[in-house]
């Protein structure tokens, strides 16, 4: 296997390059330093870029992202026990075997690993030319190998060790330059900006090889590696509880698990407690309340102008059609009165006669039709109204009229008003022109869910297809559908042929009155409203 300065290996068989290895196939980027071969027949190359093994036609290379102190590797050479060291730029690096099979079946995974210096009596390295090899081992399993200040002679056999876990103690807490000592202190004060945590621990060996681990519970999700450093900082601590936890190994690795803890919390600032956030909010609803209410406001007087609006005109219409259509019938009919008495021919009196009764019955009927452009006044309900309507119609019939309320009466909207005021005088209209009925039943109900109007007569009754559609050329009862649709209400009609008919209608209580409000429970309303009658 041959390698190059400025990167690559070649595998040459027979006088030829069978094949050739590259960064681009996964090994070290730079020159090649060293290439050795273990005794599971796997090649090791030592890069500028790493330590690259090559085995089955596969490049891995170990590097930082995996432990290594520094990418840069001058040498590696395997010892008996099947450990792997390394001289690289930070200085000399010892694998076990254990941790080089876990990082060969997990490439992504890091390796635990041992770093010598010049504290352990390790040589210093510099580079010393393109000589090589720059190490041996010898027959007695030593290692050696050639330092800018010397030789160096590691026997792995004899090497020190550190059983001991160092013992780990968490110094002083330091809140925005205040110092605090646990675990006196258990609670910080409120709007803590920067804080900064310092711990040590005892090794009397080598404790400037101590590394350590951190982690805060409730703000960190891992580990954080802090290598010799023995501080924490943060900064912008939301309030709350936490919980320090810091643990260290020593120059060996052997890593003390229990470590130290300290359980604080930071106090709320008055900003920051739910009772504000609730306060908050209920300002923000509160507001939008108002604003919507506000706006409810507008829009019920812009439609209050508009009703009023139509209701004027529909009072011009009808005092119109009252001073000039009606009022020249009227006097029309009375010349034709005149004339008919001059007339002497009894055949042409007759006739002029029926003209007459025909031109009455039209002057009343129009002057229904003008009453019916005329609603209720404000200070006059729905009810008095349709008895007044009943009593006119009825005439001189002697037909039996019952009027009902039931409930107790509430102020209704004005254009609900005159929606069904106009479709109860329609129904009443019809049983008294055309159901030649004895009796006539008129109710008002007024509930908690809605209010109901019901015309019932015990008339001649209609037939279905005129139930469905109406007569011919009549617009009664299409436009009483047309109303209730028109305001959300439901209209039912009922009737059969000699059996009478019954007209109802339901309109919701959060239409039909003022007072309705969406917002209220059914519990508001029933402590609110008296009982039923």
């Amino acid at each position: 296997m041959l390698g190059f300065v400025g990167g690559g290996v070649s595998r040459l068989e027979n006088g030829r390059v069978q094949r050739r290895y590259t960064s681009t196939d996964g090994l070290g980027a730079g020159d090649v330093n060293s290439i050795h071969d273990d005794r599971h027949g796997a090649l090791w190359v030592a890069t500028e870029g790493g330590l690259s093994r090559i085995a089955g036609g596969r490049v891995d290379t170990l590097d930082v992202r995996n432990g290594l102190p520094c990418d840069a590797v001058k040498w590696s050479i395997e010892d008996d026990a099947g450990a792997l060291w390394l001289q690289t730029d930070c200085g000399l690096v010892r694998v076990e075997r254990d941790d080089l099979d876990g990082w060969i079946s997990d490439t992504a995974s890091s390796v635990d690993l041992l770093a010598y210096d010049a504290s352990d009596g390790a040589v210093g390295y510099a580079d010393l030319g393109s000589y090589g090899p720059k190490v041996t081992r010898a027959a007695d399993g030593r290692l050696w190998f050639a330092g800018f200040d010397g030789v160096g002679i590691v026997d792995p056999r004899t090497l020190p060790s550190n059983p001991v876990p160092p013992p780990v103690h968490i110094k002083q807490i330091v809140a925005d330059g205040v110092p605090h000592a646990p675990p006196a202190v258990a609670r910080l004060p409120a709007r803590v900006r920067d804080v900064s945590i310092e711990y040590t621990a005892l090794s009397l060996g080598a404790p400037e090889k101590v590394a350590f681990r951190y982690r805060l519970e409730g703000r960190d999700d891992d580990w954080v590696e802090a290598g010799n450093r023995r501080q924490a900082f943060y900064t912008d601590l939301p309030p709350g509880s936490y919980r320090f936890r810091v643990i260290a190994a020593n120059d060996r690795g052997l890593w003390n698990e229990d470590g130290a803890a300290w359980a604080f919390s930071i106090a709320p600032a008055y900003y920051q407690t739910n009772a504000f956030r609730l306060a908050v909010v209920a300002s923000v609803l509160l507001g939008l309340t108002l604003l919507y209410r506000l706006r409810l406001r507008r829009v019920t007087a812009q439609l209050h102008a508009r009703l009023q609006e139509r209701l004027d005109e529909r009072a011009r219409v009808a005092q119109a059609l009252h001073d000039t259509l009606f009022q020249g019938f009227v006097s029309s009919s009375m010349q034709l009165h005149a004339v008919a008495d001059e007339i002497v021919d009894q055949g042409a009196r007759s006739k002029l006669t029926r003209v007459l009764q025909r031109m009455s019955r039209i002057i009343e009927e129009g002057r229904e039709s003008v009453s019916g452009l005329r609603v209720p006044d404000d200070d006059d309900n729905l009810e008095s109204a349709l008895a007044r309507d009943a009593e006119h119609f009825n005439g001189d019939r002697q037909i039996d009229v019952r009027l009902a309320v039931k409930g107790h009466p509430r102020p209704l909207d004005p254009l609900v008003r005159d929606a069904v005021y106009q479709i109860s005088r329609e129904a009443l209209a019809n049983t008294f022109r055309h159901a030649r009925a004895k009796h006539v039943e008129v109710d008002v109900e007024y509930s908690r869910d809605e209010l109901t109007v019901r015309v019932r007569d015990d008339g001649r009754g209609m037939a279905p297809n005129i139930v469905d559609a109406g007569r011919p050329g009549h617009f009664g009862l299409p436009g009483m559908r047309e109303r209730a649709e028109q305001m959300g209400a439901v209209l039912r009609l009922w009737s059969r042929v000699g059996a009478g008919t019954e007209v109802e209608i339901h309109v919701p209580a959060k239409t039909a009155f003022p007072d309705a409000s969406p917002r209220r429970g059914r519990w508001w309303r029933r402590a609110r409203e008296p009982r039923d009658s």
